[in-house]
């Protein structure tokens, strides 16, 4: 058994991440001008992990006093995180033509 693993089974995560290849040729058009339509995504993803910086720092106090991580700041960490794979994957990893919502849910 795993440590922190009481179920003795796999391992259960909060976190699931997956890409899904694409199974269309991605429009090559938009490529090049990919990289100037993610620079909004880009400054809106900025201001988001300095207040996910912030939720981890404000974390960090209450995993000190009361032993717990609070949800609704892992709520914001992971949605944070989870947009930043968005913006990656349309930007930099070119996965998607799909430009990334403006929203932290999956």
């Amino acid at each position: 058994m795993e440590a922190g693993n009481q179920t003795g089974g796999e391992p259960r995560y909060p976190v699931e991440y997956s890409v899904d290849y694409p199974d269309r040729d991605l429009n090559r058009l938009t490529t090049a001008f990919t990289l100037i339509w993610a620079i909004p995504i880009a400054i809106v993803l900025a201001t988001l992990r300095l207040a996910g910086l912030a939720c981890v720092i404000r974390a960090s106090f209450a995993i000190l006093f009361t032993g717990r991580y609070p949800r609704g700041l892992l709520d914001v960490v992971v949605g944070v995180i989870r947009r930043g794979n968005r913006v990656v994957g349309y930007a930099f990893v070119r996965v998607t033509d799909e430009y990334p919502p403006f929203r932290l849910e999956p």
